[in-house]
């Protein structure tokens, strides 16, 4: 399957996820009906999510380019908005994850990645161009964990 097919597969799933288990967080009786599907489509989200931004990986080593910004891109492996995007969804289905299931580590060590990667883009080459670090930085403070 073409690279850019695959990519586009897996955003669109985990996205679909991610937008379900939004919807669902803000009623908190419909999250008590349906509490197993959402922790489901949680995990699903998840998984689509971290494949997407696999199909592809990270450029590492000496990158010719003469531009900073567009290496660091590049090692973080964000090709496009949709992969800085997917790494803030991530992020947020890992924490809402931890607050429905057993607060895994492994879950955590995966959140604090994705949204570390986020902020160092979105502070960093994508300064000034409309990103926002604010919720990543808040899912990451103390107080949350």
């Amino acid at each position: 399957m073409e690279t850019e097919v695959e990519e586009c597969i897996e955003w669109r799933q985990g996205a679909l996820a991610y937008m379900y288990c939004s919807t669902v967080r803000q009623s908190e009786e419909r999250l008590r009906v349906v509490s197993k599907q959402y922790e489901e489509m949680l995990r699903f989200g998840i998984d689509r999510l971290k494949r997407m931004l696999n199909v592809r990986q990270p450029i590492t080593g000496s990158i010719e380019c003469k531009d900073a910004d567009t290496r660091k891109l590049l090692e973080y492996g964000a090709y496009s908005d949709t992969h800085v995007l997917s790494l803030m969804y991530l992020g947020e289905l890992c924490d809402w994850l931890r607050k429905v299931a057993e607060n895994d580590a492994t879950i955590w060590q995966l959140e604090r990645k994705v949204l570390e990667a986020y902020i160092e883009l979105t502070e960093g080459p994508l300064k000034n161009l409309g990103w926002s670090s604010t919720q990543a930085r808040k899912l990451l403070s103390p107080r949350n964990e």
